[in-house]
């Protein structure tokens, strides 16, 4: 998007990605753009950059303008989630976001289901526990002297629970110890 090296990217590109992200590949357009990344992330894009960006990110993933326009002319009465819960549509005229929306967030959801489920079976041997879980996040109380354990009994539950279903790309898992719940890393 910024036609810069994946290394050179920094924070400020990390932040400016995330409303692109977020957007384009549930089929936002560029007018929502623009108000979504202000209210979202304070960010403000020109309706010419929001275009701009949309379209590069569409030329970047060939394979999600298919998809998004495959979904457009079909628009399904049903979408599934890869676990195969159903979402059901009363009309072909509205929702198309939402019929993106739904098998990614809904895979995502099915893939951290499938992790807690394990953890829940994994964490009380370590004497661990899960405490909150927040969309792609969990938050686990351990024992400190088993606190590298319990982490990567926890990087394995998540990857093992996405991988369950979604198989088409890595899942990278990224766990920290910390001393405190505001994530104050030992």
């Amino acid at each position: 998007m910024l036609n810069i090296d994946e290394l050179q990217v920094d924070d400020e590109g990390r932040q400016l990605a995330k409303p692109v992200n977020f957007g384009f590949v549930f089929g936002m357009g560029a007018k929502q753009f623009v108000i979504n990344a202000l209210a979202d992330y304070n960010l403000v894009f020109t309706l010419a950059e929001a275009m701009k960006f949309r379209a590069i990110y569409l030329r970047t993933y060939p394979g999600v303008a298919l998809w998004q326009q495959k979904t457009r002319d079909q628009m399904p009465l049903e979408v599934k989630t890869p676990s195969g819960r159903t979402r059901l549509f009363s009309n072909r005229k509205e929702g198309y976001c939402q019929r993106l929306n739904t098998p990614i967030q809904g895979g995502a959801a099915d893939g951290m289901k499938a992790a807690l489920i394990l953890l829940h079976q994994r964490l009380p041997p370590l004497g661990a526990r899960l405490v909150l879980c927040i969309h792609d996040e969990v938050l686990v109380e351990a024992p400190t002297d088993r606190a590298e354990e319990v982490k990567a009994v926890v990087e394995k539950a998540m990857i093992e629970g996405m991988e369950s279903f979604i198989t088409a790309v890595p899942i990278v898992v990224e766990a920290r110890i910390c001393s405190s719940w505001g994530g104050t890393s030992e």
